[in-house]
C-alpha cells in the first residue's frame, strides 16, 4: 500500500491528521468495530466479513505503528485483545469538535 501524501497544511488540522491514518475502507471498518469496545483478533475477523487475515493483520499493525491501537492481552498473542488508545479517541474528539465548529459558524 503506498504511503499517503502529507502536506504541511495538514499538520495543524485534526481532521486531516486523522484521515492520514484512517483513509482506507478496511481501516475505518476496523476502527468502527473497536469503537464499540475491545475485541479479540478472531472476533474482529468474524465481524469484518470479507476481510482476509493478512489484510486485517496489516491494518492492525498500521494502527499500532501510528499509536492508535494497542494489544490489551498479550498472553494470547495469536488472538490478542485489540483496543483503541486514548490518544486516538482524543484525535477523533478533536476532529468532531472541529467539524461541529465549522457547521455552527456557517
Amino acid at each position: 500500500m503506498p504511503e499517503p501524501r502529507i502536506y504541511d497544511t495538514q499538520e495543524s488540522c485534526p481532521v486531516a491528521r486523522t484521515l492520514n491514518v484512517v483513509g482506507d475502507r478496511w481501516t475505518i471498518l476496523v476502527l468502527r468495530e473497536l469503537s464499540w469496545g475491545r475485541k479479540r483478533y478472531s472476533k474482529l475477523l468474524e465481524a469484518l466479513e470479507g476481510i482476509s487475515t493478512n489484510l486485517l493483520a496489516d491494518r492492525l499493525k498500521k494502527l499500532e505503528k501510528e499509536h492508535e491501537l494497542s494489544e490489551d492481552d498479550t498472553r494470547h498473542k495469536h488472538d490478542a485483545i485489540q483496543k483503541l488508545t486514548d490518544s486516538f479517541v482524543h484525535k477523533v474528539d478533536e476532529a468532531v469538535a472541529a467539524k461541529e465548529k465549522d457547521i455552527l459558524e456557517i
